[in-house]
């Protein structure tokens, strides 16, 4: 088999974990509201709304993973359903966690397992098993994800002298304790500007 079709189908099993697991949880619960504010539940939901998606325009073409567009989205949608899975296996799984408190058994067992465990595994090999490598591109916000000023990419980082105006603070007052412009110099020097950004 050609690797289109076994992405396809991979994708329609994918596409059965996310929708069996948000399925179980909504049908389960005393209150819809609640149970879609939950982060894990509407990380779920995203994917499958793109996985949809991508099948979809995967049946009529090929060319869809040409797209920038593409690459944002599902670069998107890998981070945000690796985060639900990572905290489910390091904060909440550990200490019994359970969306809906009112059940318990199988259903219980298999709604939780669908949307914090399978489907993100599943989300993130699909990335590694079938997205071209090199597309997902990194922007680093100055001085401040919330209102920056610049957006700078791995194409065009900051040369020394050029972060100065850090003086965007909107919601406290600010005390400056040290010259900002040197420690930002030293941290460009140091190589560690994209790690350290916003």
């Amino acid at each position: 088999m050609n690797k289109r079709i076994i992405s396809f189908v991979y994708r329609i099993l994918l596409t059965i974990s996310l929708s069996t697991g948000i399925i179980l949880n909504v049908m389960r619960t005393t209150s819809i509201s609640a149970i879609l504010s939950y982060y894990t539940l509407q990380s779920n939901i995203i994917c499958l709304v793109v996985f949809v998606a991508i099948l979809v325009i995967s049946a009529v073409s090929d060319k869809y993973q040409e797209s920038d567009v593409y690459y944002l989205v599902k670069g998107g949608i890998t981070i945000a359903i690796a985060i639900t899975g990572l905290v489910y296996a390091i904060a909440l799984g550990p200490i019994g966690f359970e969306m809906n408190i009112n059940t318990n058994g199988f259903e219980n067992f298999m709604s939780n397992f669908l949307v914090h465990r399978l489907s993100p595994i599943l989300v993130i090999l699909d990335y590694f098993f079938f997205d071209k490598k090199g597309k997902f591109k990194f922007y680093y916000p100055y001085p401040d994800y919330k209102f920056p000023a610049v957006i700078y990419s791995d194409e065009y980082l900051p040369k020394p002298g050029e972060l100065r105006k850090n003086q965007r603070n909107f919601d406290a007052d600010r005390i400056t304790l040290f010259d900002e412009g040197k420690a930002f110099d030293g941290i460009l020097k140091s190589g560690f500007f994209q790690f350290l950004s916003d």
